[in-house]
């Protein structure tokens, strides 16, 4: 027997811990950002925190990374892809989609409820038993992903 793990092996740890692997580094660059001596008055720092870090943004992000621990390496591979496809199409066809979700009334002043829709899409992926989530999860990523780049802008 080989003293070096399958590749498969490699493959399910990886999937397994990107998750909190990429959390702590992100936890750690935040507080490099928010601990430096010039972060109270950089309007850099204050963007970061209460704009791009807002919880809208990153709670959907969170939901998703749990849901793509939770299956196989082949979905949490085609789910990934089209989370990335997704995040392409909403910067592409942005006017357009931005159109689309003008129906609410003062959908403007709400961000056009790009974050609620990336919530509820997620939670969607989320609520699924083992069985069904490999099939939800690469319809709520890519509209996750939509939604995520819409509410960037």
């Amino acid at each position: 027997m080989s003293q070096h793990a399958e590749p498969s092996l490699w493959a399910a740890a990886l999937q397994r811990w990107s998750g909190l692997t990429l959390t702590a580094v992100g936890l750690a660059v935040l507080g490099v950002i928010i601990l430096h001596p010039t972060a109270p008055e950089s309007p850099l720092t204050w963007w970061i925190v209460n704009r791009a870090l807002a919880l809208q943004r990153v709670l959907p992000l969170i939901g998703l990374g749990a849901a793509l621990s939770l299956v196989s390496t082949p979905a949490f591979t085609v789910a990934f892809f089209l989370f990335l496809v997704g995040v392409c199409f909403g910067f592409l066809a942005q006017n357009f989609l931005l159109t689309l979700l003008t129906i609410g009334p003062q959908a403007a002043l709400h961000l056009f409820f790009t974050g609620p829709i990336a919530s509820i899409a997620v939670g969607v992926a989320l609520v699924p038993g083992a069985r069904l989530r490999p099939f939800v999860l690469p319809a709520a990523a890519t509209v996750a992903g939509i939604m995520l780049s819409l509410r960037s802008l």
